[in-house]
């Protein structure tokens, strides 16, 4: 059973959803766990940046290099107004986060269209999926 200061915690977080009105706790869930998904992401790419200019990894980055791909990073919007969040997190961080293969996300244009990463035939069957579970996870 949760108690204390994290039970309080949820409490107002539960609260604050209810008077946004999202009365699903799927729904929730489900956004919730995108946003720590992206948080991941981005604390992954953290370590992949300190891996590259530190010891010169050649590591592949996560986050598009545009303004909107720095933008979806956890780090850069969540200090941010709350409209602009939800703009950022509505359409570009869901769509980037259900578009994402090979372990990265896909850009955007100038206009705000997805730019979808293109297939390739050494992808295998679950892959993806598989990676990023082990980022969420930090394996």
């Amino acid at each position: 059973m949760i108690t204390g200061e994290i039970k309080n915690k949820v409490d107002k977080i539960w609260e604050n959803v209810w008077a946004a009105g999202l009365t699903n706790p799927l729904s929730v869930i489900e956004q919730i766990t995108y946003l720590m998904f992206i948080r991941a992401l981005d604390d992954q790419e953290i370590n992949n940046i300190r891996s590259k200019t530190l010891l010169g990894a050649d590591v592949e980055l996560i986050f598009p290099e545009s303004d909107i791909g720095q933008a979806m990073r956890w780090s850069n919007f969540k200090f941010r107004n709350a409209d602009e969040i939800y703009n950022i997190v509505s359409n570009f961080v869901f769509p980037a986060i259900k578009a994402m293969k090979h372990g990265k996300l896909p850009d955007f244009d100038e206009h705000g269209k997805l730019i979808p990463i293109p297939d390739t035939d050494e992808t295998k069957d679950g892959f993806d999926f598989l990676l990023s579970i082990c980022l969420l996870l930090h394996l």
